[in-house]
């Protein structure tokens, strides 16, 4: 059995920065275009559209809630509160680009709500 002595190509360091993103869970890529398009999608009021968006940030959202300090299921709960209520405002989103960052501060704003109500 012989080894082969020819050194494999390595993949330059800056591979890793290509245009777009990738899913940690899918391991899918995801470009900047496509979350424009899901904008736009979502704001037609197309529901598959609404499935996709669960589908791409549900574990992100969930997880923020989690370091969020709240425990599993009441994460999972505010996680879903964080949807719905993005797709009852989903007018409200400006820019297509800005879809992430618009529904990361809708859950930051359901935990806020959350922790407010327990001293009220």
């Amino acid at each position: 059995m012989e080894k082969n002595s020819q050194p494999k190509e390595q993949e330059p360091a800056q591979a890793h920065l290509e245009i777009g993103r990738s899913d940690p869970e899918t391991g899918q890529r995801h470009s900047d275009n496509g979350q424009d398009s899901l904008a736009a999608r979502l704001t037609a009021g197309d529901r598959e559209a609404a499935a996709e968006l669960v589908d791409r940030y549900h574990e992100r959202i969930y997880r923020s809630m989690r370091r969020l300090g709240h425990g599993r299921q009441l994460s999972e709960d505010l996680t879903q509160e964080t949807f719905l209520r993005a797709w009852r405002h989903i007018g409200q989103l400006r820019n297509g680009k800005a879809l992430e960052a618009w529904l990361y501060r809708i859950a930051g704003n359901v935990s806020k709500l959350y922790w407010r109500s327990l001293w009220t």
